[in-house]
């Protein structure tokens, strides 16, 4: 991303030295919406075990894997429907990124 350098105020009576700060604009990445992965690599949906066990198993996410904030971030932007129970769903798009990856790879 573009580092956005605060401007100078004009000068002027009551803008004496005063810097402005641009507000950063965040640029949307393209995404692929022809898949259900988006056009991201299987390696994106991979979850790893947490670190500690719970007390209390959870039984929508029996394996106790961990999503990182990117995953979290995919879940709710392009599969809302699934922001309580994401982790069958991580799952499923890995398979499909997978197979796609396997299909079209070089032999």
């Amino acid at each position: 991303m573009d580092e956005v350098k605060p401007k100078r105020g004009k000068k002027g009576k009551g803008n004496k030295g005063k810097v402005t700060v641009q507000p950063k604009v965040e640029v949307e990445e393209e995404v692929d919406m022809t898949t259900p992965y988006r056009g991201k690599p299987s390696k994106f949906f991979v979850m790893h075990p947490a670190a500690t066990a719970p007390d209390v198993p959870d039984a929508v996410n029996p394996m106790n894997l961990e999503m990182n904030p990117e995953q979290w971030n995919f879940i709710f932007k392009h599969y809302p429907e699934y922001g309580t129970a994401p982790y069958d769903m991580m799952t499923w798009l890995f398979g499909m990124a997978l197979a796609n990856e396997e299909l079209y790879s070089k032999p």
